[in-house]
């Protein structure tokens, strides 16, 4: 699909085809709107589509750029990726073995096993320094997250499920929105900021 761009000078005429729009059309034209809305140094967002998988590159004042993954919800969840522990190798073994093996040993993963989890995630991702957007257009409510905060987000849940004894080989990371709400709250407490504040470090 070409990618859309579209300018800050043109953000009105966006306004009105977001009403007019329809499904994930009108999600990535909400989602653009927002970032423009809370940043006044962005000029231009360029929208990629490929793949159910949406991806904006976002232009600053300064001619900087960022890559923005947008994550929208589906079934008051958010689905952020698939990864086949089973064809992962490590050695003889794989990681699903490795997961399993170090759980039952301590009922946690143990550091080597976390570093090649994080490695098949940056294998997966194909893009390492990407920021997050989740974003749930129906209530107006996004999240912004660095690549180190979904990774920690993806960690938690796969100890999580294997813990529970809930092990996949083909395991899919889909973080229901209230733990997203509740993590998001938490650092806002803990790093005595606003939305704002934490979206501009971010971004």
């Amino acid at each position: 699909m070409k990618p859309e761009i579209i300018k800050r000078q043109g953000l009105r005429k966006v306004c009105k085809l977001a009403e007019r729009s329809e499904g994930e059309k009108k999600e990535i034209f909400s989602a653009a709107i927002k970032l423009f809305r809370m940043f006044d140094d962005i000029e231009c967002i360029k929208i990629y589509n490929e793949d159910n998988d949406v991806i904006f590159k976002v232009r600053l004042a300064d001619n900087d750029y960022r890559y923005v993954k947008i994550v929208f919800v589906n079934n008051d969840s958010f689905d952020l990726i698939n990864l086949d522990f089973s064809q992962r190798r490590i050695g003889r073994t794989n990681l699903f073995n490795e997961i399993i093996k170090s759980i039952q040993q301590s009922q946690s993963i143990d550091r080597q096993t976390r570093i090649e989890i994080l490695n098949y995630i940056d294998f997966k991702r194909n893009r390492k320094k990407l920021i997050w957007m989740l974003a749930d257009t129906a209530f107006d409510t996004y999240y912004i997250l660095t690549e180190n905060m979904i990774k920690d987000l993806i960690l938690e849940d796969i100890e999580y499920n294997f813990i529970k004894n809930n092990n996949q080989e083909n395991y899919s990371c889909s973080i229901p929105k209230f733990i997203i709400h509740k993590y998001w709250t938490n650092m806002l407490i803990r790093r005595r900021k606003s939305d704002y504040e934490l979206w501009k470090n971010i971004l």
